[in-house]
């Protein structure tokens, strides 16, 4: 597992999302960009992330929470990276 922090971006028309790392658990990452293509379908947001070692591809999921009576969102779950 991995973790890092920075800032993102989404490109709607290439289903694309941008990570600007600034630092990572992962060195080499630091400082870099990283594009992946991303799935929205309903309140599921999911992309894949880089091969591991044994060639298996984690996928990061992250659903919304909405409160239905007051259509807002509560909060973002970080589901899982398989």
């Amino acid at each position: 597992m991995s973790v890092g922090f920075g800032r993102y971006s989404f490109d709607q028309v290439k289903h694309t999302i941008t990570f600007n790392i600034d630092r990572s658990s992962v060195p080499n990452l630091d400082n870099t960009t990283v594009v992946r293509d991303y799935e929205l379908k309903d309140d599921m947001l999911s992309w894949k992330v880089a091969p591991r070692k044994d060639g298996s591809v984690p996928i990061t999921i992250l659903k919304r929470s909405v409160d239905a009576k007051r259509k807002q969102i509560l909060s973002i779950l970080w589901l899982n990276t398989f």
